[in-house]
């Protein structure tokens, strides 16, 4: 009976070890989701603005003149302004075309911008003159810089920086964190006019009220500003643009969106990671302390099960006297020794999951001094559910007279029996819920990979470039094995580059305009399903995706828009995750607007070396582009994967944890079963004498657990269907979960538990009856 007993705190501590580690790893990730952006001052006072595009639909482009105008007539407000995207900029010491190279993200920013953001110089400070710069401590100290020294920064020309200031480095959990050089462009930004979105601005707002002015002052300058500019290009053109009585003012309000929010919201902006789904959050929560609960439910059936050991020793110190708060402290202390050797054992744990691949699905650092919190959570919990473990089974030990409970004390009881059961179905119904959910997160995430996109997805590769010149199409066209070049100003996947908004009386559109080079259909494999496709000089000339004529008929459609001159496919390219309606897909002819296209598109040949023609293709836009280092090569499934690579984590770490879950609930099923076995070992016996058979046994235990795994499933069912629902309400398309999975997750369940019974049950069956009955 020692050694089994052995062996089941043995397993109670590995389970605990296993949960502790999990439990940590899930709330470092929930926590960095909590605090992003939190690390900035006041993030809760300082707001995004956010334009609306009509349709629901806000981005964080701003016109810049007018959000300054609007701050300047709130007391107390402040605007700092920064470029959308970040700059990767080639960094050189020297300009001597030999000279080592450094590469870092460059970000435009205004000084107000900087200081909005708590940027914290350790010297010197942001730069006065424009071009001047402030570099991150990592970038001073890997380029030896110091305040005064200059860098230079080599695209169509070279231009020379003087580093003013060295800043601590962004948190890694903010928007900011890839910012490693800090650019002065006031004057550029600043002379911008209200029809450039090219740039973010940051609000610094004292109260709620401040918020509401600034949103009624917006959408009112706006609406005006917007016709003013209408009004202008009919000067110029003779052209009628605005129409009053077709306006709508709600068309020109914008949102604050704070800092503190931002992470959580579905505002585009390009700085920005992909937004974070609350239900996410929870969910990831709820399963870590679902995980802990599940190893201490183990961790109480352990010590229910002692508690006939428990007694005899209980009796005897009654008998010299000691307290029952005594008594009670001691099962409470045990209890508490066996967490602590569990803390410190998963510790160790948490150190090798730190260094190694795991890491990688977390956004954060899982260093325990990066996460101070998350451990402080998990030793909270730790304590609080030890010493609810230990303290019913004591207050019952302690409760009454020992001698009446040594033989058949609570233990070997009905009640006993009925609390085990009663747990061990907990347990198992926590484990096949996290199973279900585990498997629906994986079905959605490869349905998301793997749907049809509407074009020809295969052998087509995607290169970033700075504008598709003749020459470079020309020059990769001529590479064995490349089929086709075309070009477009964005991803082959996801919404198209701009929006702009189409409204009149009876006609409102919302447009996602992609700029694209005339053969793009024919490379991409998107047929044009109604009209002409793109003319020879029809430079102007659009093509609609074909579902506008599910709103409109298309003598409306080309009526309200004359370039019009075709109709592709459908395509699922939008993001599943964007549930905007109303708005469609249309392609532009770019064919005299090369320099804007940034993705060059290369259709290889079928069967060819597609590592060595994609090789040829890096090397030429190298040297074509006069690039210093090869570009990125993305395929079609390479861009959906990077698009949903948020969700693929879910599944791994959803699917990890809920492996463990089960790991814990089988070792929390062997425990019980060896203490069954062990207290019931006369009950054995006597069947034996009687003349059973071993497997009459064995089918004695499995008809009374496969009892408990059926409750188990039916308290799974519920629970499983709630939060797969929950997390599946935020895709437009989803999967149909299938009653086959919940009857494979259930067997899978009931196989691995009824297993373990067997395996245990049949050793117990085995032993000879004689020696049984006499240690009775």
């Amino acid at each position: 009976m020692r050694i089994k007993t052995k062996a089941s705190s043995i397993l109670n501590v590995l389970g605990m070890t296993i949960a502790f580690a999990a439990f940590y790893v899930i709330v470092s990730q929930v926590m960095y989701d909590v605090t992003y952006n939190r690390g900035i001052k006041d993030a809760d006072q300082k707001y995004v603005v956010c334009p609306s595009f009509g349709n629901d639909e806000y981005i964080s482009n701003m016109p810049v003149q007018l959000t300054a105008r609007i701050v300047e007539s709130i007391p107390n407000a402040r605007l700092g302004i920064f470029a959308i995207y970040p700059y990767s900029e080639t960094v050189y010491l020297s300009d001597d075309s030999h000279a080592q190279s450094y590469h870092y993200n460059l970000h435009s920013f205004t000084k107000s911008g900087a200081e909005i953001l708590s940027t914290e110089f350790v010297a010197g400070g942001f730069p006065e003159v424009e071009n001047d710069v402030a570099v991150s401590e990592r970038v001073a100290a890997a380029m030896g810089l110091a305040l005064g020294d200059r860098i230079c920064t080599k695209s169509d020309t070279i231009l020379w920086h003087t580093v003013t200031g060295i800043y601590k480095k962004f948190s890694q959990n903010c928007d900011w964190a890839t910012c490693d050089i800090l650019a002065n462009a006031e004057k550029l930004i600043m002379s911008t006019t209200d029809n450039n979105y090219n740039y973010s601005g940051i609000v610094s707002l004292a109260n709620s009220e401040d918020a509401q002015t600034f949103v009624t002052q917006f959408q009112k300058e706006r609406y005006l500003s917007m016709k003013a500019l209408a009004e202008e290009y009919e000067r110029m053109t003779g052209e009628s643009v605005w129409k009053e009585d077709e306006q709508n003012l709600d068309d020109y309000t914008c949102r604050l969106v704070s800092l503190s929010e931002l992470h959580f919201s579905d505002v585009e902006m390009s700085s920005k990671r992909p937004p974070v789904q609350w239900s996410s959050v929870l969910l990831q929560l709820g399963i870590a302390f679902l995980i802990i609960v599940i190893a201490f439910i183990n961790f109480i059936n352990f010590f229910v099960a002692l508690v006939p050991e428990k007694m005899r020793s209980v009796n005897i110190r009654k008998v010299f006297g000691a307290s029952r708060g005594v008594l009670i402290w001691q099962f409470v202390r045990e209890a508490l020794g066996y967490v602590a050797a569990a803390i410190v054992l998963a510790l160790v744990l948490i150190l090798a999951i730190a260094k190694s691949d795991i890491s990688l699905f977390t956004d954060g650092s899982l260093s325990p001094t990066d996460n101070s919190l998350a451990l402080a959570l998990l030793v909270l919990a730790s304590v609080v559910l030890a010493v609810v473990s230990a303290f019913f089974p004591a207050i019952y030990v302690t409760r009454y007279n020992a001698a009446l409970g040594v033989k058949g004390g609570f233990s070997r009881s009905r009640a006993g029996q009925l609390l085990r059961k009663s747990l061990i179905t907990l347990q198992l119904a926590a484990a096949v819920s996290m199973m279900i959910v585990s498997i629906v997160f994986f079905l959605q995430y490869k349905y998301m990979v793997d749907r049809p996109l509407g074009f020809d997805k295969e052998n087509l590769y995607s290169i970033e470039v700075n504008g598709c010149s003749t020459a470079l199409q020309s020059r990769v066209e001529g590479i064995a094995g490349v089929k086709a070049v075309t070009a477009s100003n964005g991803f082959l996947t996801g919404n198209a580059g701009q929006t702009s908004k189409v409204s009149s009386n009876d006609f409102e559109l919302l447009q996602r305009v992609r700029y694209v080079l005339p053969n793009y259909f024919d490379v991409v494999g998107l047929p044009i399903v109604l009209g002409t496709g793109f003319t020879a000089n029809g430079s102007d000339d659009v093509i609609a995706d074909i579902a506008v004529l599910d709103m409109y008929s298309e003598q409306t459609m080309r009526e309200k828009l004359p370039a019009l001159v075709g109709f592709c496919a459908s395509t699922n390219a939008k993001p599943i995750t964007d549930k905007s309606t109303g708005d469609v897909d249309f392609y532009c002819n770019a064919a005299t607007l090369r320099r804007y296209m940034c993705r060059l598109i290369v259709r290889t040949e079928a069967g060819v070396d597609v590592a060595g023609v994609l090789a040829q293709v890096k090397q030429a836009v190298a040297d074509e582009l006069a690039l210093d280092e090869l570009p990125n090569v993305l395929s079609v499934n390479d861009e959906i994967e990077l698009r949903y690579a948020k969700f693929k984590t879910q599944s791994i770490i959803v699917g990890l944890f809920s492996i463990i879950a089960i790991v814990i609930a089988l070792m929390g099923v062997f425990g019980i079963v060896l203490f069954e076995t062990e207290h019931r070992r006369h009950e054995t016996a006597v069947r034996k004498v009687l003349g059973a058979e071993s497997y009459n046994i064995v089918g004695l235990y499995c008809r009374q657990y496969a009892f408990t795994i059926s409750i188990a499933c039916l308290i799974a069912t519920p629970v499983a269907i709630y939060f797969t629902h929950r997390w599946l309400e935020q895709f437009t398309a989803q999967i149909h979960v299938s009653p086959w999975l919940y009857i494979l997750s259930f067997a899978v369940v009931a196989a691995l538990t009824l297993g373990i019974i067997v395996v245990r049950t049949i050793a117990a069956a085995k032993e000879n009856p004689v020696d049984n009955l006499k240690s009775e």
